[in-house]
């Protein structure tokens, strides 16, 4: 037979007043593992009202009543070096690098990689480069892959240097 559950009452007032106070759907979760094994609900009851499993409510009630933090979303860009409006900033000065001569010009991913050391002062990975290429070549091409940018650098190029040399003429900044 399993165990009574326990919670003090600080703990169980805490609750109470994130289940009532609480905007956040995930606080909203925790407050109810707290409380409702309190009402006489086993973690397996609770588990299927509040919609995860009996051992996510074991430990979001642990945390709860130890006074940990509620633990950080997954996914995102939490580990992001720029922001994605600098990453296309970024590749379209990669892209459309200022040369003499097209020949002259730097390999794109190389440029880049230059480009992203100067901002966050770590030297990019290869998969890094291509990660971020992969993200921002839709922005630039309806349905394009980082390669597909790589291979129409060229002609991107002309066209962006003549958009720099466009903004340059009336005053404003590009990209």
């Amino acid at each position: 037979m399993a165990r009574k559950p326990r919670g003090s009452t600080e703990a169980v007032q805490q609750a109470r007043v994130l289940l009532d106070s609480t905007q956040n759907a995930e606080h909203l979760r925790i407050a109810q593992a707290v409380l409702l094994p309190l009402q006489g609900l086993s973690l397996a009851q609770a588990a299927e009202i509040i919609g995860r499993d009996r051992f996510w409510v074991s430990r979001a009630r642990n945390r709860f009543m130890r006074g940990e933090p509620v633990p950080s979303q997954h996914g995102g860009r939490r580990q992001a070096l720029v922001s994605i409006e600098d990453e296309l900033r970024l590749v379209k000065l990669a892209v459309a690098q200022p040369t003499v001569y097209p020949y002259e010009a730097k390999p794109v991913r190389a440029k880049l990689s230059e480009l992203l050391h100067e901002r966050t002062g770590a030297i990019p990975s290869a998969s890094t480069l291509t990660s971020l290429l992969d993200r921002v070549a839709p922005l630039i091409i309806l349905g394009a892959q980082g390669s597909h940018l790589l291979r129409l650098s060229h002609s991107l190029s002309q066209l962006w240097r003549l958009e720099q040399a466009l903004a340059d003429r009336e005053g404003r900044t590009w990209p």
